[in-house]
């Protein structure tokens, strides 16, 4: 056997090339579809350039040159921050870019708690933030000119293969698509609901204030305390921008430890792999986490692999560091550092538990302590450090089975799905993986098989990454959440690369350039169609005219703009029909489809419109804001979004016509002043909260 598995190693020549890819162009026909070649987008880009306006395109490169900026100041600062904070645990690096990868790291943590301990103690003042966010960047460029860093070598790469030019053109490409998305605002409905939304909630309150009304501000929010920085100097552009920052760096540090522990060859291979998966672009440019999320768990396994083979103990404080700030980014971060602890553990474990016990139990604790405030605040708030999750067993807040149901359906969790354990693994397969990672994965079994990288140290983090994977899917079907097992299958493929002869290498670089050709296109074509950031670079719209149609924000950022014009600055809204409540410029009360809706449990609880009125008044509502465009959406999709019987339909109709004045309709959208005193008219006000009633009431 063993001689057979020698002979299958070496180089097979021309026949072996075509047998390479042949497999390649199974992969790629497999995942991508027809669509992916579709270049249609290209004939609303010639539209574009034809309704281009030279005003509007010099305002928009200006605004995209200052969150630029902005972003470029907050990264740099971050790194120079992290830098003091990397040299108290006196490590030694091999590689710069792993280095500034890890200082930049900390410098995220740094700031991150500076945030979140604030504003649990209400200290967020806006322009006092922008002041300190401003200061904090100019002593970052003060900082860096007084050390004069040498950077001369740090970026040379000098490949030893054919296809060079064309993975730095695509390159150059993704870098460029990336950038273009900074010139536009967020859009996609996550941002406006929960990752931005809630940035803008407590920006209103001060800080981390309890929002009961959104769940969502119940989950940690590490990733997002960094993107305040961006917001706070900016807006929503630069939050994004530090967002696609974290991108970069993933892929930087992915590419850095395989070049460190192989060649400079396949290391960059493997950072532009991740660069080329198009699922990491919309990642970051719907403003989600995931990316974040896959930055700290890539130096976590990392820092725990030092930690095991050199034994210091300062690897172990920086693995729980980076496994802690993992786990303050996202709830499901607890399956990477559970998988990598447990995965380390074992290897200790068969090493003779050669190193002290206490390190292995102390790299938890640190873990722990990192996400445990993000715990207490969900225990003061809500009576469940866990909440929305588990509320059967914890108590506190009541979120009941059905919508526990519900949002487990919307994670697309199998443990809801009716399907066998066969049709998990078809749709693993067939949905999950898709042509964002799918042939990727796909056409580097052969090679893998060829490279036997169960003989090299390497086998850890491919077991771990594959582990990992499978504990998402069986999580959830969205492959989004498994981006950080992805990206450790990506840096197994550049340790395996290590393995080969140089001719598979080159096989596997011009693999490599195809499915970033392919990947490019159809990134560009999302890119066009639904985020349409052509409008704002080709100059066809401004800011406010691109959030005003966007598909996105077309059925609600008209109202928010009115919000804005027509209440009083102090006044703070209740949003009925709606749960985005991303660019009000007024202090808001939101609901998202899985809470109970406000109105709905007031018109139950109280008697007449007036003991409605009184609640209100309670928790400081000035206005309510009625999105009756997307309420009607909302009942389409499910009749049970306001189920009111008509009695309590009635009470809140005696709320509009006794204590409200209408200050604004305009179609489906109407704006209430409540009044401090009742009053009786002649004439009835149009009541656009009926717009949200079931077309079949229940009696």
């Amino acid at each position: 056997m063993r001689n057979l598995l020698e002979s299958i190693r070496k180089p097979l020549g021309l026949f072996g090339v075509w047998i390479f890819s042949l497999w390649c162009l199974f992969a790629l026909f497999l995942y991508f579809s027809p669509r992916s070649l579709d270049l249609s987008f290209i004939s609303v880009l010639s539209q574009d350039l034809r309704q281009a306006q030279g005003v509007l395109w010099a305002s928009n490169l200006w605004g995209s040159l200052k969150a630029t900026l902005v972003c470029g100041s907050v990264a740099l600062a971050t790194w120079r921050l992290g830098r003091y904070g990397l040299r108290l645990l006196g490590l030694n690096f091999g590689s710069k870019v792993l280095r500034f990868c890890f200082e930049t790291a900390l410098g995220v943590v740094f700031l991150d708690l500076f945030w979140m301990g604030s504003g649990l103690n209400g200290l967020w003042n806006g322009p006092f933030d922008v002041v300190l966010v401003t200061v904090f960047c100019l002593w970052a460029l003060v900082d860096l000119w007084r050390e004069d860093p040498v950077l001369k070598g740090t970026l040379a790469w000098k490949l030893d293969i054919t296809s060079t030019p064309w993975l730095i053109a695509l390159a150059c490409g993704f870098i460029a698509l990336e950038w273009a998305q900074i010139w536009t605002p967020v859009t996609y409905f996550d941002g406006l609901v929960y990752h931005l939304s809630t940035l803008s909630f407590w920006g209103f309150h001060h800080g981390l204030a309890e929002a009961p009304g959104n769940f969502f501000t119940c989950f940690p929010f590490g990733a997002e305390l960094y993107l305040w920085n961006g917001m706070v100097l900016q807006g929503t552009e630069a939050a994004k921008g530090l967002n696609i920052f974290f991108l970069f760096w993933t892929s930087l540090a992915a590419g850095a430890w395989v070049a460190e522990e192989g060649s400079r060859t396949t290391g960059v291979l493997t950072g532009l792999s991740i660069l080329f998966l198009p699922l990491f672009s919309t990642t970051v440019w719907s403003a989600q986490n995931d990316v974040v999320l896959a930055f700290f768990i890539l130096l976590f396994v990392y820092s725990l692999r030092k930690a095991m083979a050199e034994g210091r103990e300062n690897w172990f404080m920086l693995a729980g560091l980076m496994g802690g700030a993992a786990w303050t980014v996202k709830q499901t971060a607890v399956l990477g550092v559970g998988v990598v602890w447990l995965a380390g553990f074992v290897v200790w474990a068969r090493s003779g538990f050669a190193l002290p016990w206490k390190r292995w139990i102390g790299t938890l604790v640190l873990v722990g302590l990192c996400v445990m405030p993000w715990f207490l605040k969900n225990a003061a708030y809500t009576g469940n450090p866990v909440y929305p999750y588990l509320s059967q067993w914890f108590g506190g807040m009541y979120f009941s089975k059905v919508q526990e149901q519900a949002l487990m359906i919307a994670h697309e969790s199998p443990w809801v799905m009716d399907h066998s354990f066969g049709d998990w693994v078809v749709q693993i397969f067939t949905r999950s993986l898709d042509k964002t990672v799918g042939p990727l994965l796909l056409a580097f079994v052969p090679l893998w098989f060829i490279a036997r990288p169960s003989s090299s140290s390497s086998s850890w983090v491919g077991w771990t990454g594959l582990s990992y994977l499978l504990l998402c899917f069986a999580v959830s079907h969205q492959l989004r959440l498994a981006i950080p097992a992805c990206v450790l299958l990506v840096v197994e493929i550049g340790l395996a690369l290590d393995l080969l002869e140089k001719n598979k290498v080159r096989w596997w670089s011009w693999f490599l350039v195809v499915f970033g050709a392919l990947s490019f296109l159809s990134l560009l074509r999302v890119s066009v169609d639904y985020y349409q950031w052509d409008q704002m670079v080709l100059g066809v719209k401004n800011r406010a005219g691109y959030l005003e149609t966007n598909p996105q924000t077309l059925s609600y950022y008209g109202l928010a703009e009115a919000v804005g014009k027509v209440t009083a600055p102090r006044d703070r809204i209740l949003l009925v029909g709606d749960s985005r409540s991303l660019y009000y410029r007024r202090d808001f009360y939101a609901n998202t489809i899985y809470d109970q809706q406000a109105l709905r449990e007031l018109a139950g609880q109280e008697k007449d419109g007036e003991g409605i009125y009184h609640r209100l008044y309670e928790m400081g509502i000035d206005d309510l804001v009625v999105s009756g465009q997307e309420g009607q959406r909302l009942i389409e999709q499910d009749p049970d979004y306001f189920p009111l019987k008509n009695e309590e339909w009635a009470k809140l109709d005696d709320l509009i016509q006794h204590r409200t004045d209408l200050v604004y309709e305009q179609g489906p959208w109407a704006i209430y002043h409540l009044r401090p005193t009742p009053v009786k008219r002649q004439q009835v006000l149009p009541n656009l909260l009926l717009t949200m009633k079931s077309p079949v009431p229940k009696p």
